[in-house]
């Protein structure tokens, strides 16, 4: 990696991951089940969608899928 000395003593960053859920809450379908007005929550909060983990995700799981990529 260029830049990277191993022998400098440092500590870096060599690289990042990312992973996000499939399972995607939106804000409609919450203010619509809690008889709230539409664009309520986006707009109080701005928060649009949330990610949500299935039954089977787990941390470490989901740490292995990001530094999988």
């Amino acid at each position: 990696m260029k830049g990277f000395n191993p022998n400098a003593g440092g500590v870096g960053i060599i690289g990042v991951g990312s992973y996000v859920p499939e399972t995607v809450l939106k804000s409609a379908d919450v203010e619509a089940r809690a008889g709230m007005p539409a664009g309520d929550i986006e707009k109080k909060v701005g928060v649009r969608e949330r990610r949500i983990v299935n039954d089977d995700e787990t941390a470490s799981g989901m740490s292995a899928a990001s530094a999988n990529q």
